[in-house]
């Protein structure tokens, strides 16, 4: 259905101008902000609070001036992306990091429409090797790659 305007970005727009409103805000209250020539600890991110509430009220006025295509919502979606980081959560600890990758990357390809398994079980093993890089070998953190400890 074509609307009169676009209203995922007028929503999108909204986020990020609160968002970076309230980055600034916080920013302001609690580190200090110095002068351009002696910069505090919170200038750059007043100043990238501030670059992010601008982006945002672009996007939404542009977003009202524009017509779109009024959204599906699906509520399974951000039920999908929240669990995929309790599981992450609580399979870390008893398993190990690949488990809980895995394990985490399954149920957030869940909120997909079409259940495609050799895609999943790819990116599960993409961003297994990806943490392990990261994490493991680069940071040097010491998580345990496999673990049993129910």
């Amino acid at each position: 259905m074509v609307t009169k305007r676009d209203y995922r970005d007028m929503v999108a727009g909204v986020l990020l101008l609160l968002l970076g409103l309230a980055a600034a805000w916080y920013a302001s209250e609690n580190y200090r902000i110095g002068t351009v020539t002696r910069m505090g600890a919170g200038m750059v991110p007043l100043a990238l609070g501030i670059m992010l509430a601008g982006l945002g009220l672009v996007v939404m006025v542009s977003g009202w001036f524009r017509k779109g295509i009024m959204p599906e919502v699906r509520v399974l979606t951000p039920i999908c992306i929240f669990g995929s980081i309790a599981v992450f959560g609580l399979m870390i600890q008893p398993f190990g990091l690949l488990p809980a990758v895995l394990a985490s990357t399954t149920v957030a390809s869940l909120a997909e429409k079409e259940f495609r398994p050799l895609r999943i079980l790819l990116s599960g093993l993409v961003l297994c090797a990806a943490a392990w890089g990261i994490f493991v070998f680069g940071i040097g953190l010491s998580i345990p790659l496999l673990s049993w400890k129910p």
